[in-house]
């Protein structure tokens, strides 16, 4: 696949190594569905660490799905839904990396409309959870109703990590010389 880089030239020597993914230039088509892919934060040491993992396909990464020019997103909220919807590659807590193309959806505005605010009854923001509910989480479910392609399994390689080394920690439910690990209280 072709590969653009959302950043510099330089940036785009270093992501061209990994070949399953190609950031979208830009498509102006509405129906087209992406997924805005953020650095974690906005700090630049963040920035910079995935600016050399990306390569390699890894980094630490928030993402929100675009489609008809609104992105919505999934976070933590106290109250209410964690969804969001805003202007797409504008979210002022992240640093915007890139899209990727998912492909069309065949729903119309309307549908597309009445699928995210369905799916905002179902995210509260209370449920946000690092590991095991997400902004990956979202964005998978949101790609699948709105017939959509996956999401590149890059993207969301280390919450899955995690989330598989947690499930397995707290299922063994091990001990070393006698004192509880993963979790226990100590």
């Amino acid at each position: 696949l072709a590969v653009t880089a959302a950043n510099t030239g330089e940036e785009a020597s270093k992501i061209s190594v990994l070949t399953d993914v190609a950031w979208d230039a830009g498509a102006t088509e509405p129906e087209v569905v992406r997924l805005n892919v953020y650095d974690l934060t906005r700090w630049r040491f963040v920035e910079a660490y995935n600016r050399r993992v990306l390569p390699l396909g890894a980094g630490v990464f928030h993402v929100g799905i675009e489609v008809f020019g609104c992105e919505y997103q999934f976070g933590f909220r106290s109250e209410g839904t964690g969804v969001t919807k805003s202007k797409p590659g504008a979210d002022s807590g992240h640093h915007f990396r890139g899209s990727i193309n998912l492909g069309r959806t065949q729903l119309t505005k309307a549908e597309v409309e009445a699928t995210l605010r369905e799916l905002a009854k179902e995210w509260h923001g209370i449920e946000y959870d690092v590991i095991r509910r997400n902004c990956f989480h979202f964005a998978h479910v949101a790609a699948q109703r709105l017939g959509a392609r996956p999401l590149p399994d890059w993207v969301d390689r280390l919450p899955r990590l995690a989330a598989g080394a947690f499930s397995l920690c707290m299922l063994q439910q091990t001990t070393l010389c006698g004192a509880p690990l993963c979790g226990a209280n100590i």
